[in-house]
């Protein structure tokens, strides 16, 4: 199945949804940063990964 790039790995959503802060920077990013962080996710195999990886681009900016 083909994912338009632009779509949020159900993951990315469900890690985001357990913290509403994240949600709301999440959708305050530039464009291009949210773009990179929705292909980040792709690649991520596990939920640590996944808090990390949150963690790396919201909770920290």
């Amino acid at each position: 199945m083909r994912r338009e790039s632009g779509e949020i790995p159900q993951g990315l959503m469900m890690a985001m949804a357990k913290k509403p802060e994240t949600l709301k920077a999440f959708s305050a990013m530039e464009d291009g940063k949210r773009q990179e962080m929705i292909d980040r996710a792709r690649e991520v195999t596990g939920k640590k990964q996944m808090q990390t990886l949150i963690s790396d681009y919201l909770l920290t900016h």
